[in-house]
């Protein structure tokens, strides 16, 4: 049998197998499984928010979670982000690493972005809200504006500190960096079509 005809078979296995285990429904391991045991009593709820801008030419910004422990919201979620801004997410009590976006104008029609980190330990039963401040242009920078984000409860009061983030303006097809620490993973923030 030649090389080429190996090759094939390797690939043609490769892709069989694939598509058995998406059609398996495999979870993907990297993105967030809210666990079925968890409800609103026996865990912490996590949800976004917006604020709705009055102008016919201003952007709303959305403050949403995209990773809990690392693990990404998931693509499904994702797809229709800007109109489930608010869905709660049930986290287990105890300590996380939330990584929020901010974004200006949707999510997939965004304009600008931002990402944001929070280490916080969450009690069961509570609702925590990340939220933002309407991001504002950077003196001197073409490309790049301002927001203060943090988690706070049902009540309005801040539960961590205001931290600022930067929002980098889209520019069709630019890499803003996560910060997440490490190896500065990046996501392409893809050209609009």
């Amino acid at each position: 049998m030649s090389v080429t005809r190996l090759l094939i078979d390797k690939i043609c296995r490769f892709y069989l197998v694939a598509a058995v285990l998406v059609l398996a429904g495999c979870d993907n391991p990297y993105d967030y499984n809210q666990p079925a045991s968890l409800s609103s009593q026996n865990a912490a709820t996590l949800i976004g928010s917006r604020i709705q801008n009055q102008g016919l030419m201003t952007l709303d910004t959305l403050v949403m979670p995209s990773q809990i422990d690392g693990k990404v919201m998931g693509s499904q979620w994702y797809n229709d982000a800007s109109s489930r801004w608010n869905e709660p997410f049930l986290i287990s009590p105890g300590t996380h690493k939330i990584l929020a976006t901010i974004s200006l104008g949707g999510t997939f029609n965004a304009s600008a972005w931002g990402f944001a980190n929070f280490d916080m330990s969450f009690q069961p039963g509570k609702t925590y809200h990340i939220v933002a401040t309407t991001p504002m242009p950077i003196s001197g920078s073409k490309f790049l504006l301002l927001a203060y984000a943090w988690l706070q409860d049902d009540s309005g009061n801040a539960l961590t500190p205001r931290i600022p983030v930067q929002v980098a303006v889209y520019t069709g097809g630019d890499m803003i960096g996560l910060p997440s620490g490490g190896g500065e993973p990046q996501v392409l923030i893809p050209p609009h079509s």
